[in-house]
């Protein structure tokens, strides 16, 4: 049985991450804070729980266990993490961070991020669903990918008390036949937001961090592109990219699509 491993070539621009950790020397120490995406899993034996990070790899914080059992963390959950590490305690040594396979944290804020599925069967682009409404900025160029989620910050203009329904949808019927300019192969897909309820509030500007379940999608773009390279698929491993188009404006009962500016290089390597 093939086993595909995903991950992003290019690590996104981050607006929250490790590279923005501030240093706290006071009396001799060795203490860092910041702030960066991490989703819970399951340890590797030396720890039941770690949480993985795209800048930091795998974190620990002894607080989690317990969170878990409160129910304020959840395994798979996917979470924007406030943190301070201290590089003096023992467990943060070299050796002892090569031993258990994590550094030690203790967080200090955690915002768990709503995730959504990406569908197999895309909507109609060509026709307005009933309540949608434009997407200020359907994927701006900072994010990150922790597997199996795409985390990225979206806008969108509307009553801060109104509920939102994001989708994000392709087309498994056309995923074999991407795009391809320039050399390169895009896997598009396509966002839309629709407001759920009615408001009486004057809408504003709101960004959000969206989790997006890539798996099986990414997966799918995979077998394809291996496919496609046949007999030059030798190193076992290749990239494609994934591009979102969204609603940008609707007027008249027409949308208008933007996609992202930067579209994301994804690596991938196939074990038979």
């Amino acid at each position: 049985m093939k086993k595909i491993s995903l991950f992003v070539l290019v690590m996104l621009v981050m607006l929250v991450s490790i590279s923005g950790l501030t240093s706290c020397l006071e009396g001799g120490g060795n203490k860092m804070t910041g702030s960066d995406f991490g989703v819970l899993t399951t340890g590797n034996g030396k720890a039941l729980f770690v949480i993985n990070t795209p800048s930091m790899g795998p974190v620990y914080d002894p607080q989690i266990l317990e969170w878990i059992t409160t129910g304020e963390m959840q395994v798979n959950g996917c979470y924007l993490l406030s943190f301070e590490i201290d590089y003096d305690l023992p467990e943060n040594s070299s050796d002892q961070v090569a031993a258990n396979g994590y550094q030690t944290i203790l967080i200090t804020g955690k915002n768990e991020l709503t995730v959504h599925n990406v569908e197999s069967v895309l909507t109609d682009t060509s026709k307005v669903l009933t309540g949608e409404i434009p997407v200020i900025n359907g994927f701006a160029e900072a994010g990150a990918y922790i597997e199996p989620y795409l985390i990225v910050p979206q806008a969108v203009r509307h009553p801060d008390d109104a509920d939102l329904d994001w989708n994000m949808s392709y087309d498994s019927r056309t995923l074999t036949e991407p795009e391809e300019e320039q050399g390169a192969r895009y896997y598009d897909l396509f966002l839309r937001v629709v407001q759920t309820e009615e408001s009486s509030k004057s809408p504003q500007d709101i960004g959000y961090y969206n989790a997006y379940q890539m798996r099986s999608f990414l997966q799918m773009a995979a077998e394809h592109e291996k496919g496609m390279l046949g007999s030059s698929y030798s190193s076992g491993t290749s990239t494609f990219r994934i591009r979102v188009n969204y609603a940008r404006e609707i007027k008249d009962s027409v949308i208008t699509w933007q996609n992202s500016v930067q579209p994301i290089p994804i690596a991938f390597f196939v074990e038979e």
